[in-house]
């Protein structure tokens, strides 16, 4: 399962977009040293938004093995068998995943907020974690035992 952006994230990314780029434009061109130096920084911006829409057009895919979640600055992947911890509450402003890969010594961790997927992509993500891994803890290991480390 591939997760697309919905019409109303496509909408608003373009809207930031031209927004920030119609800043750049008015700050470089009015010629004071602090404008210019504000337009340089809604330049730096618009690019970063530009390159983050053309570099994920998928925010991720949900395979039989694992997940994979796409960034703008790097592509994470895990299998489920990889999965240390993951809080997937209802409650929870975002999903969050903790995974080793064989060799790591300490768990890696990604979130990824639930108003960027549709509500069917996390119950789809939240259905495969659980029928992977049904006894999954929901937070790390010390937490529950109030272990410092």
């Amino acid at each position: 399962m591939e997760f697309k952006r919905t019409q109303r994230q496509h909408f608003f990314t373009i809207l930031t977009f031209s927004m920030v780029s119609w800043l750049w434009y008015d700050f470089i061109t009015s010629g004071t040293a602090i404008e210019v130096v504000l337009g340089l920084l809604c330049g730096v911006w618009a690019v970063f938004i530009a390159y983050s829409y053309l570099r994920t057009p998928s925010l991720g895919r949900l395979d039989p093995d694992g997940l994979t979640l796409h960034r703008p600055l790097r592509t994470v992947s895990f299998k489920w068998d990889e999965l240390q911890w993951a809080s997937l509450g209802a409650d929870q402003r975002a999903l969050v995943f903790a995974y080793r890969h064989q060799g790591d010594v300490k768990d890696r961790y990604i979130g990824c907020s639930r108003k960027m997927l549709t509500p069917d992509a996390v119950d789809a993500i939240t259905a495969a974690v659980q029928a992977a891994r049904p006894n999954l803890p929901s937070s790390p290991p010390e937490a529950e035992n109030g272990a410092k480390t």
